[in-house]
């Protein structure tokens, strides 16, 4: 795409925009990166036609090695492709600008590609096929996480929290160690063995809850890397979704306010040498409205005005 948009190239550039192989039951998310030089795309789309009970030739994390396939293929009579050429799209006005334009036009193609097979579309990325072959070598190709835990629509799970491919590794591997059950989730025992020596009993036990997004009684590894995210927030959103985190953490009766007496708890993680007189000044401070207690937004507000809130905060619970 680079050399394209440099002229490098004269003639048309054939690109797999999945970046990977997939099992063809939905159109996983196109990389933007080959819609980068925003200029007409011919899109293409390539059907395995096969009828039940015989092989279909899918190379996916839970499928055969790649010579089985090509030997289970050649056992056959015969393997039919179909090749169906789609109208050529370009560019829409809002798909020219330099970011996101890339990424709206990548979305519309995949929708288009979709549509033509009958298939759905998901986030699901490259990303989650780079997941599912860590979790096949820490846990076998038939454990929990291989066969479908460690995929969690990463594209999509990006949008919200500060996460790249090799911190989302590192954490699958942290979850694997911990999360003992067959079904590859963490139960609020291993969950509290792990992170309770920084937390009481009450707070630990908010932070699980609220990261049980399903209310299942467990966390899934999705669940668990959105957490393990929200502590090492960077980006502004980030940072406003990590400190509202904090502040339910904290809220142990779920009222979405605090008096003095319960957010002295947070108060105190933050500045943990000042007094009581002083804790209760800069409560004051916060308390914006002056009705005795501590709100959300006036906690997100005063926060992000402290230089090592959040860090604190962090080193406090996970």
């Amino acid at each position: 795409a680079k050399s394209v948009m440099i002229g490098d190239f004269r003639t048309p550039v054939f690109l797999f925009p999945e970046g990977t192989t997939t099992n063809g039951t939905s159109v996983i998310t196109f990389k933007s990166g080959a819609f980068n030089p925003r200029l007409p795309v011919q899109p293409v789309v390539v059907e395995f036609p096969h009828s039940e009970g015989t092989f279909f030739p899918s190379w996916v994390a839970a499928s055969p090695s790649l010579p089985e396939l090509a030997i289970r293929m050649l056992c056959q009579p015969y393997n039919r492709c179909k090749i169906k050429w789609l109208p050529k799209m370009d560019p829409l006005e809002e798909e020219m600008t330099e970011w996101p334009g890339p990424k709206l036009f990548a979305s519309r193609v995949q929708h288009k590609v979709a549509e033509a097979l009958g298939s759905p579309t998901t986030q699901y990325a490259f990303e989650d096929v780079r997941l599912m072959k860590e979790a096949t070598k820490i846990g076998g190709k038939r454990g929990a996480l291989a066969t479908g835990g460690a995929a969690i629509e990463f594209k999509l799970l990006q949008e919200f929290v500060d996460i790249n491919i090799n911190d989302a590794l590192k954490y699958l591997n942290k979850f694997n160690s911990l999360a003992k059950t067959s079904d590859g989730e963490l139960t609020f025992e291993e969950f509290k063995q792990a992170f309770g020596e920084k937390m009481g009993t009450g707070t630990i036990r908010q932070l699980f809850d609220l990261l049980d997004d399903d209310c299942s009684g467990r966390l899934n590894f999705r669940e668990f890397l959105v957490g393990a995210s929200l502590t090492r927030a960077t980006s502004e959103k980030s940072v406003d979704e990590a400190l509202k985190l904090s502040f339910r953490i904290f809220d142990l009766k779920n009222e979405g306010s605090m008096s003095f007496q319960t957010a002295r708890n947070i108060l105190k993680v933050i500045h943990p040498n000042e007094s009581v007189e002083k804790l209760q000044k800069t409560f004051q401070e916060m308390d914006e409205n002056g009705d005795g207690l501590l709100d959300q937004d006036e906690f997100v507000r005063w926060a992000k005005l402290q230089d090592d809130a959040l860090s604190k905060i962090k080193g406090s619970l996970l």
